[in-house]
């Protein structure tokens, strides 16, 4: 996929290729590595599957992933001189053989020019899901998921950024800070000397949201909690330690819905048409055995509306029960219950014991629960 500016792609001579094919660390702060073939991979927007594939590349699977700027935690920061600041990010999930995190910085300069630069691990960490702030020519990057074997879960990752030098430093901040967080939200205070941070998620066992506001102030950088917010965190997860199947009842119920409407529909209108041809279209192996059980998993045995899936995250619901609201939040690891205030203790009881009994009974498979 070539983007609109397909006529400025570079040409891309094939040693060319060979020599920039794979992602390459930087040797100092900052090492400009501008290359034919990344500024293509740039210009282009293509995937890394899809540039390999361009330039006939190797295998991923036997030499490695292949560069890429296609990236998800990418950070995008316009300067007031029109530059277009990219930096790091990851491309691909672990699993994927393309999958990298980046520890680099693009400049897109208002006349279409790329400046590449690059940095060696122990000046700046491969980072991703950070945010990052102008502040004067300083851009300030705060947080992290990176590698596990990067994390750190009582520190809060934070470099500078010169946008003058293009050099970055670290920072050592002081005080509580919010943990190894990432995907949150940050904003700059009008008189440009404090960063508030909200949301994210923070490094933990397991991942845990970011449930409090918190105060970056640039003078010294020190940490200050804004709020305390006194909420409690229920994890339920299977006694084996295997993933939940959640999803993939999840994915049944619908398929057991839109699949059974289908199959009435053609029995409907399409008088004649052979059974075994409907069973073939319109397969039934894929039926859920109590679909009541899975629908009723977050309607636990106290006075409260129905729970409501949040539309702007995936596996999540919410509720009411006694004014405050309870969230429950799926992967494919846990469930995690936030009560977002005060419920009487024999409440909460009620709510983890029926999701736990619910949770056993669908999965067979027994479950544990814990505050966390």
């Amino acid at each position: 996929m070539e983007s609109e500016d397909s006529h400025s792609l570079p040409p891309v001579r094939p040693k060319d290729f060979r020599k920039w094919r794979n992602p390459k660390r930087g040797k100092k702060n900052p090492h400009r590595m501008n290359n034919a073939f990344w500024e293509w991979c740039v210009y282009s927007t293509e995937s890394a599957y899809g540039a390999n594939n361009h330039f006939d590349g190797p295998s991923s699977m036997d030499s490695g992933p292949c560069w890429c700027f296609q990236r998800m935690g990418q950070t995008t920061t316009v300067l007031p001189d029109g530059r277009v600041v990219y930096i790091a990010g990851e491309h691909e999930d672990y699993y994927d053989p393309d999958f990298y995190i980046y520890n680099d910085v693009v400049v897109k300069n208002p006349d279409g020019t790329l400046d590449i630069f690059g940095y060696p691990e122990n000046v700046f960490l491969p980072t991703d899901f950070h945010s990052a702030t102008l502040v004067g020519p300083n851009i300030i990057l705060i947080g992290n998921l990176g590698y596990p074997d990067d994390r750190v879960s009582d520190q809060t990752q934070i470099f500078t950024l010169d946008t003058q030098s293009w050099e970055i430093s670290a920072v050592q901040s002081h005080a509580e800070n919010p943990g190894w967080i990432h995907k949150h939200k940050v904003s700059l205070s009008g008189d440009q000397t404090r960063i508030v941070i909200t949301g994210g998620i923070i490094e933990g066992r397991p991942l845990l949201e970011n449930i409090d506001d918190w105060e970056l102030k640039l003078e010294d950088w020190s940490w200050r909690k804004l709020t305390d917010r006194n909420w409690t965190r229920w994890l339920l997860q299977r006694t084996d330690g295997q993933p939940n199947q959640l999803w993939k009842m999840r994915t049944a119920l619908w398929d057991q819905q839109t699949l059974g409407w289908l199959k009435k529909h053609i029995q409907e209108t399409a008088s004649g048409f052979p059974q075994d041809l409907i069973a073939e279209i319109v397969p039934s192996d894929n039926a859920l055995s109590d679909p009541g059980l899975l629908k009723s998993l977050y309607h636990p045995p106290v006075s409260t509306k129905p729970a409501v899936e949040d539309e702007d995250e995936y596996g999540s619901y919410r509720l009411q029960i006694e004014g405050v609201t309870v969230r429950y939040k799926e992967t494919m690891q846990h469930i995690i219950v936030t009560i977002e205030g005060h419920l009487p203790d024999t409440c909460v009881e009620k709510i983890t014991s029926d999701l736990k009994s619910k949770l056993t009974a669908l999965e067979k498979h027994e479950y544990s629960v814990e505050e966390c």
